[in-house]
């Protein structure tokens, strides 16, 4: 029953990555929507994540936050709009 509101902003995004060591290296990703109309409507997405690759097996871990009011209403979390989550990953390389 929530309708999501569609509205004119500005977006904003800024990576970073860097080597920290020998086959370990870290990324962060930020991105930003700011909207002419109110901060209602304005959402932010920050990521970092550390990835290893040792003889073609490498391992991911992404950990997030994002803040979304929409999205809070939406759920019925009228207190805090805070998300945050993680993400962790396994390859192989032939």
């Amino acid at each position: 029953g929530f309708d999501y509101q569609s509205t004119f902003g500005c977006k904003m995004v800024a990576d970073y990555k860097r080597q920290i060591t020998q086959g370990i290296a870290w990324k962060s990703n930020v991105s930003a929507f700011v909207s002419y109309e109110g901060s209602d409507f304005s959402n932010w997405t920050w990521v970092n994540g550390l990835t290893t690759a040792v003889k073609g097996i490498g391992i991911g871990l992404d950990i997030g936050l994002r803040g979304n009011k929409q999205e809070a209403l939406a759920a019925g979390r009228t207190d805090n709009p805070l998300q945050s989550y993680w993400i962790l990953g396994l390859a192989y390389a032939l």
